[in-house]
């Protein structure tokens, strides 16, 4: 079939009137293990977006952890092209009106979205591109010039990019894409939520700082634990919980080993990857939330820590200054910036009135702005305004 242009008319969109819904295509992952793209791929297929669109989900879930994610490996290079041509066929069977896809920035990942953007292109589909990396600005910016140019040219495919927040769409419009560009904030999992609701918290006499992501550097995790050695030597009722699974090689190695080093190990546990109603309990147990990042883009997990009701302590750096305000829904901190990190912590910790004024503000704010209701609804007011613009 010849490629179409992009005000080019589908062959199978139909005017609004008719009884025929238009064909939704979701590409991405589902949970676990957790993240922006797989959360916003549940969110969709399981949004009422199945009643207004005939919705089908190509999924591609590995069951895996993040550590081999966006490595050159033959095992992850025979299932892309695997998945390539599964895709292929998805694509000429429902013959899909709309395609949402999250992308990333990582090479690997960048060149197989590529070519799913050619392939969807060249079935004359509408294509809505979403963005989730936050290392996507420093990724781009520390490459040569015919990697940019290939960037800038696989974005442009897109007829629409949904970006993270604010911020990240002064980032893409500065590239001169030439395409439409649209902030949708990520939603918080409605099961995350229920299971957050209905857990019962454990019982613990002090303050508890939790941390969940990837236990590696980029995280800022090395920083906090030194941040927590300094808060710990004068608070005996101050303990920590670091959750979360291996990301990039020797990093985890490297924290377990400085986390052996300290004086207070026994108050910070390292608990590995949680799940489901195992780490809704490591939320409803927390006082605070800390992420100490040195790249981001909007982190799923301060919307979770938010849902619910935890103060943030967090980094300037990516989207988070768009969803945290300093000293509104908890403190900013410039990154890798231990001093600044233990002084924002003890601000928190030192007064449980603002850990709980705060804590519900915080709740309210996501439970309004971040709902799975609110970014389907959102992301239906896309899906037609594109279809308009092509009728």
């Amino acid at each position: 079939m010849p490629r179409r242009g992009r005000n080019c008319l589908h062959p199978t969109l139909h005017w609004w009137s008719s009884k025929l819904r238009r064909r939704l295509l979701i590409i991405g992952p589902l949970p676990p293990p957790p993240g922006g793209g797989e959360t916003v791929c549940k969110v969709l297929v399981g949004s009422n977006l199945r009643e207004k669109y005939e919705l089908h989900h190509f999924d591609i879930t590995r069951r895996q952890t993040k550590e081999n994610v966006g490595r050159f490996t033959v095992l992850n290079a025979v299932w892309a092209l695997r998945y390539l041509s599964r895709l292929r066929r998805a694509l000429r069977e429902f013959r899909p009106d709309i395609v949402h896809m999250p992308i990333t920035s990582n090479v690997p990942a960048t060149l197989r979205d590529w070519v799913i953007a050619r392939r969807v292109k060249g079935c004359g589909a509408l294509l809505v591109m979403h963005s989730h990396s936050g290392h996507f600005e420093a990724r781009y910016r520390a490459a040569g010039p015919l990697w940019k140019r290939f960037i800038r040219s696989f974005l442009s495919m897109a007829d629409v990019l949904v970006c993270l927040s604010p911020k990240w769409k002064q980032f893409f419009s500065g590239l001169d894409l030439g395409l439409r560009i649209e902030v949708i904030y990520n939603p918080v999992d409605p099961d995350f939520r229920a299971a957050v609701d209905s857990a019962e918290p454990e019982k613990f006499c002090g303050v508890r700082v939790l941390f969940v992501g990837a236990v590696c550097e980029p995280k800022g995790v090395p920083e906090l634990l030194d941040a927590l050695e300094t808060l710990m030597e004068e608070r005996a009722d101050l303990a920590a919980r670091i959750v979360g699974h291996k990301q990039y090689p020797g990093h985890y190695e490297r924290i377990v080993a400085k986390h052996g080093r300290m004086k207070h190990r026994d108050r910070i546990a390292l608990t590995g990857p949680k799940f489901g109603a195992e780490l809704a309990a490591e939320y409803k147990s927390a006082d605070l939330f800390a992420l100490p990042s040195h790249f981001e883009g909007v982190p799923m997990v301060i919307m979770e820590a938010m849902a619910a009701g935890l103060p943030v302590v967090a980094t300037r750096v990516g989207g988070i200054p768009d969803i945290i305000r300093d000293g509104e829904h908890g403190f900013l901190v410039e990154p890798r910036s231990v001093g600044e990190l233990a002084e924002a912590l003890a601000r928190l910790i030192d007064d449980a009135g603002l850990r709980e004024k705060i804590g519900r503000r915080n709740r309210a704010e996501a439970v309004e702005k971040y709902s799975a209701e609110a970014f389907a609804d959102a992301c239906d007011r896309l899906y037609r305004s594109l279809l308009e613009s092509v009728l």
